[in-house]
């Protein structure tokens, strides 16, 4: 899925072989704080959870809660062309313009980020996420997931997110 002014990075080691995979990068200075923050679209394809290719698109938004900011997204997708609704949240917690904590609603921590463009890692149980997260300007950003485990045998999920 690509819409009007959007644009793809995945890295040589996420390409797995889409064709949409369009390479460019900007290095920022990393500044956590007004990153994540505000309302934005994303677009999301995940290959491996069902037989087909599953293209997702929605909204996010964080709210400042306290200490934390409360990142909540909804959106939709097909699954044999019915379509399905879906929706999550997270808590970021920013210790500080060049590091961030992402975690769970329960507080576990899922990943930190300390860089505008980072390898990520994260056990859930038996099951490996590898991950990658690149600011590509103040108003884009990707965050990609590849799981391997015993429960999520071989998933790849690829988020692009636009500050609207």
């Amino acid at each position: 899925m690509h819409h009007r002014g959007s644009r793809f990075y995945f890295p040589k080691a996420y390409h797995g072989g889409f064709s949409y995979a369009m390479v460019f990068s900007t290095m920022m200075s990393q500044n956590f704080s007004s990153l994540f923050k505000g309302s934005w679209r994303f677009e999301r394809h995940v290959k491996g959870l069902f037989p087909q290719r599953l293209a997702f698109e929605g909204l996010a938004s964080f709210a400042q809660q306290a200490a934390l900011r409360l990142y909540e997204e909804s959106g939709s997708y097909k699954l044999n062309n019915q379509p399905m609704d879906f929706s999550t949240s997270f808590l970021y917690e920013i210790l500080s313009e060049t590091h961030c904590r992402i975690l769970f609603s329960d507080q576990r921590l899922f990943y930190e980020l300390t860089k505008p463009q980072e390898t990520l890692e994260h056990l859930c149980g038996q099951d490996h996420y590898e991950g990658y997260f690149e600011r590509l300007s103040a108003d884009q950003w990707i965050l990609n997931w590849r799981i391997k485990g015993p429960r999520k045998k071989n998933i790849e999920i690829m988020s692009c997110y636009f500050r609207l």
